[in-house]
């Protein structure tokens, strides 16, 4: 898939496609909105990563915790807006990227907190935990490898679904964690394959959209 250039001799961009070709057309055609987005998203995981780095130097929980609620309070908006400028452009809008995301940020605003900051208290202490198991003199089990891996997709999943949420439908979080059970039951695989391609696109290029064309 090209992002400069058209990836296909016969691509068209006014013929809508589907399925993957589909994510194709829309990023060759908003890669810059994508970027863009994907930088002021980075921004907003700085504090969290901050405070992280923070606990894990000085090895305090005390630390950790109120690291972790700021970082998500901060990070939180700013994935309910990555995820705005998606699902917009998946939907042919074609606004400024900036006005969609002003608007975006004060629509979920209040919606993004909860989850956000829940999201960075896991990945605060998934990472904490991990570099403290690293420095430990004992070795590291492979019964604890497999319930943080196990933690981490169950986690993946559940934001998988929540984010598209937040940003779609205005509903109690409650409402919201049960619509992911009830997808969970109804679309397990589909949603174990959304989790693997979540976990490539943190792997690769932490989150951004940008991630499948490498």
């Amino acid at each position: 898939m090209g992002i400069f250039f058209p990836s296909e001799p016969d691509y068209f961009p006014n013929e809508r496609k589907t399925g993957f070709q589909r994510y194709a057309q829309v990023l060759e055609r908003d890669w810059k909105r994508f970027f863009l987005v994907d930088l002021l998203t980075l921004a907003t995981l700085i504090p969290f990563a901050a405070g992280v780095i923070l606990a894990i130097a000085t090895s305090s929980v005390l630390v950790l915790i109120p690291a972790c609620v700021i970082g998500g309070i901060i990070a939180g908006p700013g994935m309910a807006c990555m995820y705005d400028c998606i699902l917009r452009s998946l939907r042919d809008n074609r606004d400024d990227w900036w006005h969609n995301y002003k608007k975006a940020f004060k629509q979920n605003l209040g919606a993004s907190l909860l989850p956000g900051v829940i999201l960075c208290l896991f990945l605060g202490f998934v990472v904490f935990a991990g570099a403290m198991m690293w420095w430990s003199e004992l070795p590291i089990t492979a019964g604890t490898v497999a319930i943080m891996a196990v933690s981490l997709l169950i986690v993946t999943m559940v934001f998988t679904i929540w984010w598209p949420q937040i940003v779609l439908f205005s509903q109690k979080p409650t409402l919201q964690l049960k619509n992911c059970l009830l997808f969970f039951i109804r679309y397990l695989v589909p949603t174990l394959k959304a989790a693997a391609v979540l976990f490539r696109f943190a792997l690769v290029s932490r989150g951004s959209p940008l991630a499948l064309t490498k």
